[in-house]
């Protein structure tokens, strides 16, 4: 259970951003504790996933959805 909470909250961060200020950053720090790094070299990337959607805006906060899962 505790490995599986580490990756999920790998994927969230605690405040409301939207595309620009993700992209804005060279990293972002993630619920668990950890950071994860974004680059623009060959398109929008957290680590080594592709930021493929944006800006879906939901009741509590904003999802960006990325091509594969991104561990810690």
């Amino acid at each position: 259970k505790e490995a599986l909470a580490n990756i999920l909250t790998y994927h969230v961060v605690a405040e409301q951003l939207d595309a620009s200020a993700v992209v804005a950053s060279s990293e972002l720090h993630m619920l668990n504790g950890s950071s994860a790094k974004i680059s623009l070299e060959n398109g929008p990337m957290i680590e080594n996933a592709n930021i493929i959607q944006t800006d879906i805006q939901t009741t509590n906060g904003i999802i960006h959805v990325i091509d594969t899962v991104i561990l810690p």
